[in-house]
């Protein structure tokens, strides 16, 4: 009888065990997949996260990615700087297709994003670039390299107070400058079809009310 009475009692014992065993295992599961993914902290600046930005195109340039990423040798980027920033502002589609020439205000069509370009140079030549992004408020590095359209943003740039105008469905970039006289943007690339000239800048509405007519026709609705 003592002997039953010790099995039962190991048996309840065990079973107590394995309860506790699986319920434990059960709440550290449940808190793993209640726990959110862990960023990268953000900076409170833009230039913040460049620096930091900066300090992890260092690390991401090897022998074999170096003249991709716009550097003439690998060791250049020890001596990587950065520029003076390039706000980047969109240009929507839904909202180019309602856009009405000498009516709509063409300031109105774009958007900031909150997003910084800056071009990364090596002894006063832009070599590279990288961007911060901030539309939480807390900014963070997005995006390293893209040396040919940082060279050409810089190469129209006249002002420190230029921006990017990006119109993402057909793909085009423009250096952008607001005076007196209203809007101008100036394209990176010749297009005879729409009258663009690189390096030429244009009034913000003869711009638009060129793509226009692509824009209405455009059928892809992806959000740009």
């Amino acid at each position: 009888m003592r002997t039953l009475r010790k099995r039962t009692a190991l048996l309840i014992l065990v079973v107590l065990v394995l309860l506790v065993i699986i319920v434990g295992g059960a709440y550290l599961l449940l808190g793993r997949e209640k726990e959110p993914a862990k960023e990268p902290p953000g900076r409170d600046t833009p230039q913040q996260a460049a620096e930091e930005a900066l300090k992890t195109l260092e690390k991401l340039i090897t022998q074999e990615n170096y003249e991709a990423m716009g550097f003439a040798s690998p060791d250049e980027v020890s001596r990587a700087q950065l520029g003076l920033p390039l706000p980047v502002y969109r240009v929507q589609l839904d909202q180019l297709r309602e856009y009405s020439p000498g009516e709509t205000d063409p300031k109105t069509l774009l958007v900031d994003v909150k997003r910084m370009l800056y071009p990364v140079t090596v002894d006063g030549e832009v070599r590279s670039s990288v961007a911060v992004e901030g539309p939480q408020g807390a900014w963070r590095g997005t995006d390293f390299g893209g040396p040919a359209l940082i060279k050409a943003l810089s190469q129209y740039r006249q002002s420190e107070s230029d921006f990017v105008v990006h119109i993402g469905f057909v793909g085009l970039y423009f250096v952008a400058q607001q005076n007196e006289d209203g809007l101008w943007l100036t394209p990176l690339l010749d297009d005879p079809t729409l009258g663009f000239v690189a390096g030429e800048p244009l009034a913000a509405e003869e711009v638009f009310r060129a793509l226009l007519p692509i824009a209405r026709e455009y059928k892809d609705e992806a959000p740009m």
